[in-house]
């Protein structure tokens, strides 16, 4: 059933078969803002202290090709994991880097660290199972292998580093 799941989500993220068919995304404006506001009662239910720093991004930087609700997707599982894995009262800082011709989107978080599962999630295909990190909640593991598979579509990936008291995880897409 899974395999059955992932190979049809990977089918209808690859649908789009030239750059004519995908928008041109500013990453504040389109992508964030409107996650951040969806989830903003969240955030405040688990006290979470958001520090975004793309607040300061000029209107002319941070533009990238993609669909928007797959690209808010994307974002919106990062966001759900730094919460999740953050716990109450966690800090969430979001941040940009540009390396030409890439936009590099971060999310870090403090907290608990993920466990071994949902890192190795970038890389792997991995059983359904429970995780004592994230209180026990039973997920299917494919947000952070979807978002991969959304990203690498658009010529981007996902990369995660483990922090002193959290984690990091950065986007990357090329810059339209």
């Amino acid at each position: 059933m899974q395999t059955l799941l992932e190979g049809f989500l990977r089918q209808a993220f690859r649908c789009q078969e030239s750059d004519a068919d995908l928008d041109i995304c500013h990453i504040r404006e389109d992508v964030v803002a409107p996650v951040l506001d969806e989830l903003w009662p969240d955030l405040q239910k688990h006290g979470v202290a958001l520090e975004n720093h793309l607040d300061f991004l000029p209107a002319h930087l941070g533009t990238v090709k993609g669909d928007k609700v797959a690209l808010r997707s994307v974002f919106r599982n990062l966001i759900n994991n730094a919460i999740q894995y953050g716990g109450k009262g966690c800090s969430l800082k979001i941040d940009y880097d540009r390396a030409d011709p890439y936009f590099h989107l971060q999310v870090f978080n403090s907290g608990t660290v993920p466990p071994q599962k949902t890192r190795h999630a970038l890389s792997s295909s991995l059983p359904p199972g429970k995780d004592k990190g994230n209180g026990g909640a039973r997920g299917l593991g494919l947000g952070l292998r979807l978002s991969r598979e959304i990203l690498r579509s658009y010529g981007g990936d996902i990369r995660y580093e483990p922090q002193p008291g959290g984690a990091k995880v950065q986007v990357v897409l090329p810059m339209s």
